[in-house]
């Protein structure tokens, strides 16, 4: 018991204490069975999930999410995922609904002790990118949007693909894709305006923003304390397939030449199991590897969350 829970305090302290930045989920970390398959004998469940998490230039961002799933049989699932966004930082604060995520999930059970699950599901340009409006000085042009850390969307449509397997119920060992097919991000922050807003040029530009696509694992172990008690830590590396881009002030197409490569996260939390239908998670997540140029808004110097679901069986 002491090694379990010295494990899970050593991956919590790594994680608030090495100086970096990231987590850069764009979606597919906890789509499907990526994160949680649910149980065979559900028919539905419902979830709230509530995160706050610090992101570029210190931006808080509150995420309410509604998450609902129905299971069509035994091997079928069916996942969406609706967020509201909050954020607020020293440019301004904006709020709004976030992308919506939809999964389909197959599951297959190879034996007791082994399942593997195979996710195909979208991310789709439900929240804004180019929300907000800062007034800048002998501006010749409208307004600037508010930098990407402020905004509740992506602008993309994205395909997410991905595969898990889970042995005797305490580990899983996933890996998914996520692809950007349409790019529509309507920020028009760049470093025209960045250079003549207080506080502004610490932010990545982000006008016409093009997303590469990321390659996903998740390696997750549970430790059983109780029947309704349970500690889980995991490790979770994002690798960013190619370099972004964004246009200047002038249109012309500029690389994030170092925006590509991997960010590493570690997270810890509790599962407790309130009742035959219903069960409550607390995490904590943060960055011991980053990428050292994440336009995109996604960057995350942690992630505190508490979730609840209510499942009903057949």
């Amino acid at each position: 018991m002491s090694k379990k829970i010295l494990l899970i305090v050593l991956l919590t302290f790594i994680s608030q204490n090495i100086k970096s930045q990231g987590c850069s989920d764009a979606g597919l970390c906890t789509a499907g069975s990526m994160k949680d398959n649910g149980e065979d004998d559900e028919k539905w469940r419902f979830g709230l999930n509530s995160q706050y998490g610090q992101g570029d230039q210190k931006v808080d961002i509150f995420t309410q999410q509604l998450e609902i799933s129905r299971r069509f049989s035994d091997k079928l699932l069916v996942q969406v995922k609706m967020p509201w966004i909050n954020t607020s930082g020293n440019l301004g604060s904006n709020q709004g609904i976030g992308d919506l995520v939809l999964t389909g999930n197959y599951k297959h059970r190879v034996s007791n002790n082994l399942i593997y699950n195979i996710n195909l599901g979208f991310r789709v340009p439900t929240g804004k990118s180019g929300a907000g409006n800062i007034d800048v000085f002998n501006n010749p042009g409208p307004p600037t949007s508010l930098p990407m850390p402020y905004q509740t969307g992506l602008g993309t449509f994205d395909v997410l693909t991905g595969m898990d397997i889970r042995y005797n119920s305490v580990w899983q060992f996933a890996l998914g894709f996520q692809l950007p097919l349409i790019q529509n991000n309507a920020n028009n922050f760049n470093p025209f305006y960045a250079s003549k807003i207080p506080n502004a040029s610490g932010y990545f530009y982000s006008t016409n923003l093009k997303r590469q696509a990321d390659i996903v694992a998740r390696i997750e172990k549970k430790f059983e304390l109780n029947k309704s008690l349970a500690l889980f830590a995991n490790i979770i590396p994002i690798y960013h397939a190619g370099d972004d881009e964004y246009s200047t002030y002038n249109g012309a197409k500029e690389v994030y030449k170092q925006s590509s490569g991997l960010t590493l996260n570690t997270g810890a939390g509790l599962i407790a199991e309130l009742s035959k239908a219903s069960v409550m998670r607390l995490s904590f997540a943060a960055p011991v590897i980053t990428r050292k140029e994440r336009p995109d808004g996604l960057t995350r110097h942690f992630v505190a969350g508490i979730e609840w679901h209510y499942k009903l069986i057949h």
